[in-house]
């Protein structure tokens, strides 16, 4: 159900302010890239009421870091297809980060695409270090698109 949900799917399950993010919806995902869904809260009631629910529900596992980001509740629901990891953010940073990340995707040129899934794709082939020169040149990507300095 979630790995294969698109924008419109995300926001009937987890409300309207929810966004598919992370490398998918920008068209720069590889097989087995992870699903990423940004859902921000601008109160504290519905954020706390929404951390609540995800602890009850059997499906989705917590990070093991939200004890130490009290306003970012990260949680993975483990689906056959691929990992999903929701976050959960309250506050104006999570909003930022969402409009930050929609810019992008409404900007992002075909070439561009193209040449970061071929980059990504040479990397996820490499022999020597490919995990860190992988996990190097994403955050790359993140600074150059204008987004690194909206994560929270």
């Amino acid at each position: 159900m979630l790995a294969t949900a698109d924008q419109e799917a995300v926001r009937r399950i987890f409300g309207d302010k929810a966004l598919l993010a992370g490398s998918k919806p920008l068209g720069i995902d590889l097989a087995g890239s992870d699903t990423d869904i940004l859902v921000p809260y601008k109160t504290d009631y519905f954020f706390t009421r929404a951390v609540r629910d995800m602890l009850k529900n059997p499906d989705f596992r917590p990070s093991s870091l939200n004890a130490h980001r009290p306003g970012k509740q990260v949680f993975t629901y483990k689906d056959p297809q691929r990992d999903i990891d929701i976050v959960l953010a309250r506050g104006g940073k999570g909003f930022s980060f969402r409009d930050a990340f929609l810019n992008v995707q409404k900007n992002l040129t075909d070439e561009q695409r193209a040449l970061i899934i071929a980059e990504k794709e040479r990397l996820k082939k490499a022999w020597f270090l490919k995990n860190m020169r992988y996990k190097k040149y994403k955050d790359r990507v993140a600074e150059e698109l204008g987004l690194k300095q909206h994560y929270f």
